[in-house]
């Protein structure tokens, strides 16, 4: 799907279409502490994850007002759906302060979920030709099982 097809869409309707199954697999998402796959490539497929990506990297670039309506449906039906949503939508926003070349690289796949977590304090990022070399450990990452970067 591309850009200006997402841009016509109503996320908010599509939202309360995908809560009641969202809420069927609350208990699910519960239990096993992630979202089902078949809901994440759902969600991906129809956009979700690129929310507040700017357009000119394939998002939406949606107003946070009805960001904040999408998510506030989602999250009666399951806060863990809502904060992976959040954390993926609000990650995407660092596109802007970052290399165009790298934000395209990221966000090229139109089903890309990128997740990131808090590093402790014994994560580094070394510069080495070409890129950097990434040590450390990351106790947490939301939505890491689907993430494709």
């Amino acid at each position: 799907m591309v850009a200006e097809e997402k841009a016509q869409l109503d996320f908010v309707a599509i939202a309360a279409e995908l809560a009641p199954i969202i809420k069927e697999n609350s208990v699910r998402i519960n239990e096993e502490r992630q979202i089902p796959s078949e809901i994440a490539e759902d969600l991906a497929d129809r956009g979700f994850f690129r929310l507040l990506l700017p357009k000119s990297l394939g998002g939406t670039e949606l107003n946070h007002s009805e960001f904040l309506d999408i998510l506030e449906i989602i999250a009666e039906s399951d806060t863990s759906t809502a904060w992976l949503l959040n954390q993926n939508n609000v990650w995407s926003t660092a596109s802007t302060r970052m290399l165009e070349s790298t934000a395209q690289e990221i966000w090229k796949d139109q089903r890309a979920v990128v997740t990131n977590g808090p590093p402790s304090s014994n994560c580094k990022a070394v510069p080495v030709e070409g890129g950097h070399v990434l040590s450390g450990n990351w106790t947490l990452s939301s939505g890491c099982t689907h993430a494709t970067w």
